[in-house]
This record gives C-alpha cells, structure tokens and sequence, in this order.
C-alpha cells in the first residue's frame, strides 16, 4: 500500500513538473506575454465559476472512480495516466496564476489542494491493485477475490473529497 502511493505520488509529481520543465527552451518573455493574453481571469482563476460544493464534489467523485474502477479494470494503466494528467493540468493552472495573482490569492485557492491529492491517491491505489489482479490470474491462473475493490476501500477517499470539496467552495 505504501509503494503504491509513494508510486501514485511519483505519477503526479512527473505530470506536474513536465510542464514547467519542457517549457524551459521558450523565451521567457514571449510565455509571460503569451500566458497574460489568453487567460484574464473575471475575479480569480476558478472561485467564480458559480459551482457549489456538490457540484465541486461530484466532479473531484468522478475523477475518483476514473482512478479506482477504471484504474482497476485497465490494470492501473488508466490511473497512471489519469493522474499524469492532472498533474500536468495543475501545473498549467500554477504557472497562469503566477502571472495574473499574487502569492496570497494562489495560497488561497489551493487551500483544498493537500486533503483532495490524499483523497486521490487513495482512489490510485484501488486502481493499482487491477494490475496484481490480472497478474494473478494470467500467470497463476488463480481468480482471487483479494484484489477485488470492496465498499470500505471508497469510505475514506470519499469523505476527504467531501471535506475537500467544502474547503474548496469557501
């Protein structure tokens, strides 16, 4: 359980900083420029978007299930890629909000971040374990039920994504 979330941890650290880093041959001034002309936001980079935390949660849910289920079906390829993903979006979503906020504004909007990146790596984990699942079967020919999600694997990721999602509508 601790290598998989180490690894899922890893997953989205190399999404997160690939952006940054294969962006390091562009003129910095040409991106600064570029970056203020295509994102100006209303008030703040996603607090006016009009969503109340259910809507917030719902959202944060269905990523969730992305990673568990068809993390899991798919063997953990899917969550891998799923938190790639994001990784690489939160970066992106960083580095226009450097140029249109200051620090205080960017510490505040990424207040909810720590609790919904646990939460998610709790749900990477379920998807992860698609991949012992299947190794099991194809190899010992054994269908074992170990690996199988079970309801009580979703009580805590869903919990912090609730909290998670309360925090971020504030």
């Amino acid at each position: 359980m601790k290598k998989l979330f180490l690894l899922s941890f890893l997953v989205f650290s190399c999404g997160f900083f690939y952006y940054p880093l294969s962006n390091e041959s562009y003129n910095k001034d040409k991106k600064k420029e570029k970056i203020e002309n295509s994102f100006r936001p209303k008030k703040n980079i996603y607090g006016d978007t009009n969503k109340n935390f259910f809507q917030i949660f719902l959202n944060n849910l269905f990523i969730g299930f992305l990673l568990s289920i068809l993390g899991f079906l798919s063997g953990g390829l899917l969550t891998i890629l799923i938190l790639f993903w994001n990784g690489y979006l939160l970066s992106i979503v960083y580095s226009m909000a450097f140029y249109s906020l200051n620090i205080t504004d960017i510490l505040y909007y990424s207040k909810h971040i720590p609790i919904e990146l646990f939460a998610l790596m709790l749900f990477s984990n379920i998807g992860y374990k698609g991949f012992y699942f299947y190794k099991d079967f194809l190899i010992n020919r054994n269908l074992t039920k170990t690996y199988l999600p079970k309801i009580s694997d979703f009580i805590i990721p869903i919990s912090l994504l609730f909290i998670s999602s309360i925090i971020e509508s504030l």
